[in-house]
């Protein structure tokens, strides 16, 4: 008899303060937008067929993905989440918070892998901190407290979510899925923005050795910073190697290194030694590929900020007219890497996917002999300009059709 007495009411005490502990958990589901500002959308005179971004999605709020949220009470932080592609997260918190009248969501613009930051200048992380008011007790989960953040209006874009979300569409559509990408890129620095009239990085660049992006002011919300991003990814796949891609954007009397050409900038369509115009193509091809599904008929590419890529941009889907030079145009490499990409049946039917046209990058010998992983450039040496399409072409395996069909007839050398 003793021993039911003594265990009849620690049952009950257990009971007791585990529905009392249950109580103190709260819930609050967030969502993050942002007035979409980036240029570069489909508009509605062309086919947008395969875009993800086409006009009716700019000039509105539309949710931020992957970004890093935390839910403050004054000083301390009491849950935090990262944003689904709805722009959406639940957090669980403990109720009452300590400071219930100074309730905030910290937004980090970092990616929730820790693949990418946007930082300032200066290199310290960007954050916004708006408050959303007391938070009520709501204990279940499928019945939680709603706030919504909007971040930027038309009049005041906000320049760095957009900076974050352009960034995250080069990812999710497109690098992302390369399974070695996966694991590498990580860490990278995307910094914002640098004066086009000063002396660092005024037209946008990337530093891969450092994983560090710098995008200029000029290319706020633009196609630019995905091309960045492209960079990243070329760089890893060498995986640590010496990387000897050196500038030579002047074809065929300069290669003396970065910026090398008039005014320190590079254009799609102006001809380029290999090195140079195989890495800006590749670059390109990764922006391209997170605006457009590889089934898009017409996607395109420009450096347009806050507008559409008009007529007269570049079409990355047409069969270029071959003439002087075109081999060495970035934009007939990135022409060449779509065709391999999509499933559009435009004289050829090949189709890979973005796991194999980057997969064959890792294909490339260690060493630095000609057509090896780390080739050097040799300035004015057409077989030794460092890593080139000429040297891509020796492993993926593709017919000469292809080639011809995008202004690089000549083999592998």
């Amino acid at each position: 008899m003793s021993s039911r007495a003594t265990l009849v009411p620690v049952f009950v005490l257990v009971l007791a303060f585990s529905e009392r502990a249950s109580a103190l958990t709260s819930y609050v589901h967030v969502t993050v937008k942002a007035l979409q500002n980036n240029g570069g959308y489909c508009p509605t005179t062309r086919n947008c067929t395969g875009s993800y971004y086409k006009q009716a999605q700019f000039g509105v709020n539309r949710p931020l993905r992957d970004l890093r949220i935390y839910l403050k009470s004054g000083n301390t932080t009491i849950g935090q989440g990262v944003t689904n592609v709805g722009g959406q997260t639940l957090i669980a918190f403990f109720w009452p918070p300590p400071d219930p009248l100074n309730i905030s969501i910290l937004i980090k613009f970092e990616e929730g892998n820790g693949r990418w930051a946007v930082r300032n200048l200066s290199g310290g992380v960007v954050t916004r901190q708006p408050a959303v008011g007391m938070l009520p007790y709501t204990p279940d989960s499928w019945a939680p407290t709603m706030r919504t953040v909007t971040l930027g209006t038309a009049a005041v874009p906000d320049e760095h979510a957009n900076l974050f979300d352009v960034v995250t569409k080069a990812w999710s559509n497109g690098l992302s899925e390369d399974a070695t990408l996966q694991s590498l890129f990580t860490g990278v620095s995307i910094r914002g923005f640098t004066s086009y009239t000063g002396g660092d990085c005024p037209t946008s660049c990337a530093m891969p050795e450092s994983k560090i992006i710098k995008i200029s002011e000029i290319h706020r919300y633009s196609m630019i910073p995905m091309h960045e991003m492209g960079h990243i990814a070329n760089y890893l796949s060498h995986r640590g190697g010496a990387f000897s891609y050196g500038g030579c954007y002047t074809y065929p009397s300069e290669c003396s290194g970065f910026p090398g050409s008039a005014s320190g900038v590079w254009y799609p369509d102006s001809p380029e030694w290999g090195s140079a115009s195989f890495e800006e193509g590749l670059a390109t091809f990764a922006a391209v590929a997170g605006y457009y599904a590889r089934s898009a008929p017409v996607p395109y590419f420009c450096d347009y900020a806050s507008a559409p890529c008009q007529a007269g941009t570049f079409d990355v889907e047409i069969s270029p007219t071959c003439g002087s030079g075109s081999a060495g145009m970035p934009i007939n490499v990135t022409r060449y890497f779509w065709d391999l990409y999509d499933t559009v049946n435009d004289s050829e039917t090949i189709e890979r996917e973005m796991h194999r046209v980057l997969g064959v990058l890792y294909s490339f010998p260690d060493g630095t002999a000609n057509g090896a992983e780390d080739e050097p450039r040799v300035p004015l040496d057409p077989d030794e300009d460092g890593r080139s399409l000429f040297d891509y072409r020796k492993y993926d395996d593709v017919p000469p059709a292809v080639w011809s069909a995008n202004c690089s007839p000549s083999p592998g050398d």
